[in-house]
């Protein structure tokens, strides 16, 4: 999956010499791992390298003090250039060095004249409340959104407003686009594609439309941001079983989790059971129930898995 930054996630309170930030760094070696790849925005990277530069500037400064400081009280130092000692960091170089893949994306005339309308009649997903027009953010939205329709999903990492309000879930939902405000949230999007997930999430797509237009909290626009510890389990009648934690962005600025058991048949979901719900407070007391019709299952479906069990019990 590609994962895209705003700088805001790339924040750092000083010049960054060789390393990057403990917290990035970590999460990145965490991508590494998954096989995921990064994808810095223009817009982003010239953000970063603009609070880079004042970083550098001030250790230039700092420097070129220490010097005149040493030389006041007659400490002899060897002749030195400040803006030889300290640089300017490469993100993109900083990023490779990890061992993981990075691109710099540069926004397209497309991206340019789409943020620019959406800026100035106010269109999703820009807040409607906010008096200034935030091109530079719609700018990384347009991007982002052209990724992950090319890639067919894509992680947004970001705390900015435009970013993260509703008013872009539907969109963003429509792309596969999954926001991420903090890193520990984007560790648990990263569930989502693991075989497991990926699995249960396309089940889940068979009747999500269903799911919409039922009474479940969930309206046109939600989403499925994460999936944990998921249990697969075959039956003897020719059916299966898979429960998993599940966390859900409703699609109206609200977040859901909750405890989801459902039993499919012929890769088609008849029954999704969702308990010990929670949308943005505590539990509700009561869970919620899906039925749709349930797939005929052959007897040759039923000697099969009976085979599979009878195998499975042996070894």
């Amino acid at each position: 999956m590609k994962i895209l930054f705003n700088s805001d996630l790339l924040y750092a309170s000083s010049l960054i010499k060789d390393n990057l930030p403990r917290q990035l760094y970590e999460f990145l070696s965490a991508c590494k791992q998954n096989g995921h790849g990064i994808v810095i925005p223009l817009t982003t990277l010239l953000e970063f390298d603009k609070k880079q530069s004042g970083f550098l500037n001030e250790e230039i400064s700092g420097l070129k003090n220490a010097g005149t400081m040493l030389a006041k009280y007659g400490i002899n130092v060897e002749e030195f250039n400040p803006t030889d000692l300290v640089k300017s960091p490469d993100l993109i170089q900083l990023i490779k060095n990890i061992g993981i893949s990075c691109n710099m994306e540069e926004p397209t005339k497309d991206d340019y004249q789409n943020a620019h309308r959406r800026a100035c009649l106010r269109e999703r997903p820009h807040p409607p409340d906010i008096k200034s027009d935030e091109m530079r953010d719609l700018v990384i939205w347009e991007i982002s959104i052209r990724v992950a329709k090319k890639n067919n999903g894509a992680i947004l990492m970001s705390r900015d407003e435009v970013h993260t309000h509703h008013r872009g879930d539907k969109e963003a939902s429509e792309y596969n686009l999954i926001r991420c405000n903090s890193f520990e949230r984007a560790y648990e999007t990263l569930s989502i594609e693991t075989i497991s997930a990926k699995r249960i999430k396309a089940l889940l797509d068979k009747v999500w439309n269903d799911i919409i237009s039922s009474d479940f909290p969930v309206v046109d626009g939600g989403q499925i941001v994460s999936i944990k510890n998921p249990i697969f389990k075959d039956t003897t009648e020719g059916y299966s079983i898979v429960s998993c934690g599940i966390s859900i962005n409703t699609g109206d600025g609200k977040e859901l989790t909750a405890f989801m058991n459902m039993e499919y048949a012929n890769d088609q979901p008849f029954e999704i059971e969702f308990r010990d719900i929670k949308i943005d407070g505590p539990i509700q007391p009561t869970g919620f129930c899906l039925h749709f019709e349930k797939p005929s299952i052959s007897n040759r479906d039923l000697q099969d898995r009976t085979a599979n069990l009878k195998e499975l019990l042996k070894g």
